[in-house]
């Protein structure tokens, strides 16, 4: 009769194996008895490619519209998962389309925009794809989209766009018809709104002229 320790030593064995985000190494098989094993998880590590051809699609007043390619696959076959897109150093925005519009910005500025790839490990690119982009001038007085009576003193006026407090509060740059004078303005939090008290009530509703 065979020895029990020789066959047990015949059925030992040292394995090594990889499947799908594990591995386990080291398992010994000890007669029928005994399973000895380690597992650990495999890191992804490798980060993407940066994006192709970076462009500046369109400029206003106060936004910038971006668009790029997806970059080469990486070392180890990743596609960016999603974008980070930075201006003057700072977070703009996440996206994971090919394209970005900047919104809510100063006119007549210069911006420096980086946008970063990350995978699905949320490794990130050390060099992003960059380009200077520059918003328009405001060359255009702004409109008056509303007019309301908001009481029996006050006129209140909606603007297009945000307008500077400087001129906004002069008095002297608002004409109302039916010969009533403007006697002060108050521009409000938004930077679009202003009242204006009258010096003399109308009878009818108070409509500033274009």
């Amino acid at each position: 009769m065979e020895d029990d320790s020789v066959a047990n030593a015949a059925m030992s064995a040292e394995i090594g194996f990889i499947v799908p985000d594990w591995a386990y190494q080291g398992a010994t098989l000890d007669g029928i008895t005994n399973v000895m094993w380690a597992a650990y998880r495999f890191k992804d590590a490798v980060p993407p490619q940066p994006p192709k051809q970076l462009a500046v699609t369109q400029t206003t007043i106060n936004a910038v519209s971006l668009s790029w390619q997806k970059p080469d696959t990486a070392a180890d076959g990743d596609y960016p998962k999603y974008y980070i897109i930075k201006r003057n150093g700072m977070d703009a925005g996440v996206t994971s389309a090919l394209t970005f519009t900047d919104k809510y910005l100063t006119a007549a500025s210069l911006y420096d925009y980086a946008v970063y790839s990350v995978d699905d490990s949320s490794n990130v690119n050390k060099l992003p794809a960059v380009i200077e982009a520059t918003t328009l001038a405001d060359n255009a007085a702004p409109k008056i989209d509303q007019a309301l009576t908001a009481d029996l003193r006050t006129v209140e006026v909606v603007f297009t766009e945000a307008v500077s407090k400087a001129t906004a509060e002069v008095a002297g740059n608002y004409t109302i018809s039916g010969g009533v004078t403007v006697s002060s303005a108050t521009l409000s939090a938004t930077d679009s709104r202003c009242s204006w008290p009258p010096r003399r009530i109308p009878r009818a509703r108070a409509i500033p002229s274009p």
